[in-house]
């Protein structure tokens, strides 16, 4: 008599086809096969738990859905695309997705996307692997191994598998193939820009960011380590302490400046601040070092060129903060601000001779120390350069308490300085990720934006200084300013810098100033140039000067200054606020030293560089004027 037997079914009690389930009679392990006959499981419901632990765990294996043995994928190519489909579910999301094969009982791979380069290509498939030591290891299989089984079974042993079938590589390579394109993963091997199927896009951590608004996921070829402490409300209320700050304010603007040098266009450059040791200087940059990562630990200048240059293009698009600038190499940090501000590395040859790939850098480098640039390559016997000084701005710490100037209720600025460091500890790692996402996702609008708004910013900036447009250096550092004032307007509307607007522009303008009045003296403008300017304005003046003895005259022009005769000599008297354009440019010190130095003034007393002069008609009333020699003026 013919007897039927129950249809064999997976455990959600779908009916698993005829030609499965004799694919799966032929294997030896019914069990971990992850299917049951309906009688038979309602033979288990009526008989209660197993009789003994094997059974208990074969059961269990059984009826877990996360579980798929090898033997699935012993079928067709298409019977295991079903069989996933429903002994293990669709996939899951997003990282995770479903088991593919089981080499031995506990151990499990589970395919969790496909992967390819940011251009498209080596196209693989992304699988995570359980090792004996119950951990997931992550392993990309490429397209070209799924025709090449005994490269696969070699690569999959060597990350911890073990399979029971010396075919198994076979039809895993089988189920591969049925695998849907998404989702994608790209592969990207440091943070910041690049080019993704011809878009630019912003990569941080395992997420990559763009116009598209649609964040993908990232694998990194090697192993990616990043602190995370907080949240962005503990992050703001730690910017909300740098408002009345100054020099806190420009530094974290500098810092997320960096984020934008690519694709604005802007070139690479640093920023150190100088003073004094234990003023606040490193707690300066841990703060901006908190915008990515942890503070803790700060990078120091010592090392080679080489590891320098390596060192920045991984930082490319994000702050590269390093302490103590006095420990850099003095005998080579004349050309490493080259390197490190011209965008590229140096240019290297392979072992056959061909073109290296040159290092392509792209940040701001925020550093400090005791000594500036210029002291450093004066230490190291180098010459001091235009455009060392331009690639390297240099801020001095001369606040009131050191790096501060508003302590928010601390006692003195080494208690504020604590409260930050304690506070950073404890926060950081937490604004870069929504500013880069905002910015990528902005890209087209913010690059318009800043065309449009940066000779606005410079204009802003430069309100209280004077120079000459045509000043190479000056223009450039004020570039600079310009650029990490727009950087913090931006992290403002991106909501991860809680400033007004104002405190921006002042903090980036006060600097800027600072910077500016301690370059005239570091540059040693010529003392000629100094007295041409003096001739020029005098000479431009002389036919409206009226005699000293109109100096109350009102229907005279007498703003400016006037002729007189003093002891026998011929002078301009010239009042100090007449000169003022000239001392904004190069400082009263640098223009009394030139002037005096070349003998125009009759000096005052005490040699002064102005002398008083009693006023006509007004009694014992005085006024101090430069005594200018009319021979210094005509006979140069």
């Amino acid at each position: 008599m013919k007897i039927n037997k129950p249809p064999l079914t997976w455990p959600n009690g779908i009916r698993i086809p005829d030609r499965v389930a004799r694919a799966l009679a032929r294997d030896s392990l019914p069990a971990s096969a992850g299917v049951q006959s309906s009688s038979a499981s309602a033979k288990q419901n009526a008989a209660g738990p197993a009789r003994d632990d094997a059974a208990t765990e074969n059961t269990r294996r059984t009826q877990d859905p996360s579980i798929r043995s090898v033997a699935l994928a012993k079928s067709s190519s298409r019977a295991p695309h079903r069989a996933a489909q429903g002994a293990a579910g669709h996939l899951h999301d997003g990282s995770i997705a479903s088991p593919v094969g089981q080499a031995r009982p506990g151990l499990k791979i589970r395919w969790c996307g496909r992967v390819a380069d940011p251009d498209g290509g080596n196209p693989a498939h992304l699988l995570e692997i359980e090792t004996p030591h119950k951990t997931w290891k992550r392993v990309e299989i490429s397209e070209k191994l799924l025709s090449r089984p005994t490269e696969l079974s070699d690569l999959l042993i060597e990350h911890g598998a073990r399979f029971r079938t010396s075919d198994a590589t076979k039809h895993l390579a089988d189920n591969l193939r049925t695998r849907p394109d998404n989702p994608l993963f790209v592969r990207a091997a440091h943070d910041g820009w690049t080019t993704v199927f011809g878009s630019e896009c912003y990569v941080f951590g395992d997420q990559m960011y763009s116009e598209r608004r649609e964040a993908e996921r990232v694998v990194r070829p090697a192993a990616y380590t990043r602190s995370i402490s907080g949240t962005l409300d503990d992050w703001l209320t730690i910017t909300s302490w740098c408002a009345g700050n100054p020099l806190a304010i420009a530094m974290l603007c500098f810092g997320f400046s960096a984020a934008l040098v690519q694709p604005l266009g802007h070139d690479s450059f640093g920023v150190v601040v100088v003073g004094r040791s234990s003023m606040g200087k490193s707690t300066i940059l841990r703060l901006v070092r908190a915008l990515t990562d942890t503070p803790l630990i700060l990078p120091t200048w010592e090392g080679t060129p080489n590891g320098h240059e390596a060192f920045a293009a991984q930082h490319s698009g994000k702050p590269h903060v390093l302490d103590e600038l006095g420990q850099a190499d003095v005998t080579a940090f004349d050309q490493l601000i080259y390197r490190l501000a011209n965008g590229g590395g140096k240019l290297r040859a392979t072992s056959t001779g061909a073109a290296g790939e040159i290092s392509r850098i792209s940040t701001v480098f925020l550093s400090a120390g005791e000594q500036s640039p210029t002291e450093l390559l004066s230490r190291g016997k180098r010459e001091v350069k235009p455009g060392q000084l331009a690639r390297f701005v240099a801020l001095p710490v001369d606040c009131e308490f050191g790096a501060f100037a508003n302590l928010h209720d601390a006692a003195d600025g080494a208690q504020f300085a604590r409260r930050l460091d304690v506070a950073l500890r404890k926060t950081h790692g937490v604004a870069w990720s929504p500013y880069v996402k905002y910015f990528a996702e902005n890209l087209g609008y913010l690059e318009a934006k800043y065309a449009e708004f940066a000779p606005k910013i410079r204009e802003s900036v430069i309100r209280q200084c004077e120079f000459d447009t045509s000043d190479g250096l000056v223009s450039r550092v004020l570039d600079h300013f310009a650029f990490a004032c727009f950087a913090g307007l931006t992290a403002i509307d991106a909501g991860v810098l809680r400033l007004e607007r104002p405190d921006v522009y002042g903090a980036i303008r006060e600097c800027f100033t600072k910077w500016f009045a301690a370059c005239k003296e570091q540059r040693g403008t010529s003392s000629e140039e100094i007295l041409e300017e003096v001739r020029a304005l005098i000479l431009d003046h002389r036919n409206r000067m009226p005699p000293y003895s109109a100096f109350s005259d009102a229907g005279r022009d007498t703003q400016f200054g006037f002729t007189y005769v003093d002891n026998g000599v011929i002078v301009f008297l010239i009042f100090p606020h007449a000169l003022q354009r000239i001392v904004r440019k190069h400082g009263k010190k640098t223009l009394d030293g030139a002037l005096k130095a070349a003998d125009w003034l009759i000096l005052g007393s005490g040699g002064r560089p102005t002398k008083q002069y009693k006023v006509p008609g007004q009694g014992n009333a005085k006024v101090a004027m430069y005594a200018i020699r009319e021979t210094s003026i005509f006979g140069m």
